[in-house]
């Protein structure tokens, strides 16, 4: 079997064992204001297609509905989110007898961190529908403001929409997206049905002082009182959870390769790129950023890639007009040491792709780098020796050299460590103090060692 292949089934092994979804069943409706129980009818409140009401005129409204992700807890979260990891709640809501309203229905990912279990104090985020082209908004929600998850109020809008049309009866597809970049969230949701109903969030940053919460352990709706509906039919409700479908800024904090920015595809498929852009505070080294643009050489203007204007140490960005950049799956672009060592690890980065989608990467730390890579290419190989033989660390020579024996072989991979299948280092060591100084040929080989066929 190739390495290749090997290196698929490595990865795809880490992505499933990082991947859950799940049916959320065991449903509870509510008073909408104030939490308390209701006799609203409810069936099929142990599926996760729960319905609500029963056709009789506002049997489904005035209700809050809500359910744990994997049953009933005391404040332990389901779903706890590492950076680059992001939980879905998605499904359909079948509406009857509504009168078209504004921001009556709502969906939200929360979390309860204290018992009793009930509808108070919740955080998390909630989004509500639109209508006649007005109204609708994506809200954080905030532990301890005393109201009900399913409440507005004192909720803080991080986002509204203009979009949708008349609220009428049809079958509704609903969702939201909560991905975690470091410190912060971002969040997605969309409304739509089959009649070209849209309504949409994207890419929705959520940062302090705005209430973060990386922990879920609820879902929640409401069928508002302007609604009037006689019955909500809910279907397939459920919550996954995955690593997060994007390129990844690595960043090297310490160690020999400390200030190392590379952009690095730790996905299963190719991205095409055509944009990317690194925002700090103030984190980046322009002086040393290596851009795409420079490392071309002496292509022509809008050729491949160009610098943007104004590039300093709050912004580093470059473009493409006419083509893109393809990244495979585990490689790397450099960007040289464009991280300034010592500075707040702050950085945010965004990359443009071909079919016009506006992504947020992954932004990786690396606390330890790799010794032995003195040519900084994210492995230690033969290239890494010739280096060392033209003066890398010239004060430890032979310590250097032992750095790279104990390392041989291996690379950063997808933010992990792994080792490869190149000759034992004795061997290389044996063949280059030969070819070393023989010239082009000697580069020729040294070409083909680099990538085995």
């Amino acid at each position: 079997m190739s390495r290749r292949a090997l290196l698929m089934i490595a990865v795809f092994s880490v992505l499933a064992s990082n991947s859950f979804a799940a049916p959320v069943t065991g449903w509870t409706v509510v008073n909408p204001s104030t939490g308390a129980a209701t006799t609203k009818p409810l069936t099929n409140q142990s599926t996760n297609s729960p319905i609500l009401g029963n056709g009789t005129e506002d049997s489904a409204a005035v209700v809050a509905l809500y359910a744990s992700i994997s049953g009933p807890t005391d404040g332990a979260p389901d779903v706890s989110l590492a950076n680059g990891e992001q939980v879905t709640l998605s499904g359909f809501a079948t509406m009857s007898g509504i009168v078209s309203s504004i921001e009556q229905f709502r969906w939200g990912l929360f979390q309860e961190s204290s018992a009793p279990i009930n509808a108070i104090d919740w955080t998390g985020y909630m989004a509500s529908n639109s209508s006649n082209s007005g109204g609708g908004a994506l809200r954080a929600k905030t532990a301890g403001d005393g109201t009900t998850f399913a409440q507005s109020g004192n909720g803080v809008t991080i986002a509204t929409s203009q979009d949708g049309d008349e609220f009428i009866d049809e079958t509704y597809h609903f969702s939201m997206t909560v991905s975690r970049f470091d410190n912060e969230v971002a969040v997605d949701a969309s409304l739509t049905n089959a009649d070209d109903w849209t309504q949409e969030w994207r890419n929705v940053i959520v940062a302090p002082p705005t209430a973060v919460t990386f922990n879920f352990n609820r879902v929640g709706f409401l069928a508002g009182s302007g609604m009037h509906a006689n019955r909500i039919s809910f279907s397939n409700i459920d919550v996954t959870t995955s690593p997060i479908e994007t390129v990844a800024l690595r960043v090297y904090a310490d160690g020999p390769n400390a200030g190392l920015v590379e952009i690095v595809n730790n996905q299963l498929e190719s991205f095409e790129i055509e944009y990317y852009e690194i925002l700090s505070a103030g984190s980046l080294n322009h002086s040393d950023w290596t851009s795409l643009d420079q490392q071309e050489g002496t292509d022509q203007d809008l050729e491949g890639w160009e610098e943007a204007a104004g590039n300093n140490a709050t912004v580093l960005s470059e473009y493409r007009l006419f083509s893109s950049q393809s990244i495979a799956p585990d490689s790397t672009l450099s960007l040289g040491k464009a991280f300034d060592v010592g500075s707040p690890q702050d950085l945010r980065f965004f990359v443009g792709l071909t079919d016009g989608a506006y992504l947020r990467g992954v932004v990786e730390y690396v606390s330890d780098g790799l010794a032995g890579d003195f040519n900084a290419d994210s492995a230690v190989d033969a290239a890494d020796y010739v280096t060392w033989r033209k003066g890398f660390g010239t004060s430890h020579i032979d310590d250097d050299l032992d750095l790279w024996r104990t390392n041989f072989a291996r690379k950063v991979a997808g933010g992990r460590m792994v080792i490869s299948s190149l000759p034992e280092p004795s061997t290389i060591i044996s063949a280059l103090a030969a070819f070393v100084m023989v010239g082009s040929s000697g580069r020729i080989w040294m070409q083909r060692l680099r990538h085995p066929s």
